[in-house]
C-alpha cells in the first residue's frame, strides 16, 4: 500500500492549504489578457505554508486537462 506524500506541515495534495499553479507562455498570458483559455506550459501543487512542491506537470497530454482552468 502506497502512502501519500505529506510535506513538512503535514498536508497532502488535495488539502485546502496545497494550491495548484499554472505557468503559460507570453503568447498564454496574452490569450488570457484578451479572454481567450490557453494551455499552461507547466502546473505544480504546492503547499502555501512552507513550500513543498508535490507535484509539477509538464506532459502535453496531463496540461491539456488544465485548458481555462
Amino acid at each position: 500500500m502506497e502512502t501519500e506524500k505529506t510535506c513538512k506541515c503535514g498536508y497532502k495534495i488535495d488539502d485546502y492549504l496545497v494550491e495548484r499553479k499554472s505557468f503559460y507562455s507570453k503568447f498564454g498570458w496574452f490569450l488570457y489578457g484578451i479572454g481567450i483559455s490557453a494551455k499552461p506550459i507547466k502546473v505544480i501543487y504546492q503547499c502555501k505554508e512552507c513550500g513543498t512542491i508535490f507535484k509539477e506537470i509538464t506532459e502535453e497530454k496531463e496540461l491539456r486537462k488544465f485548458v481555462g482552468r
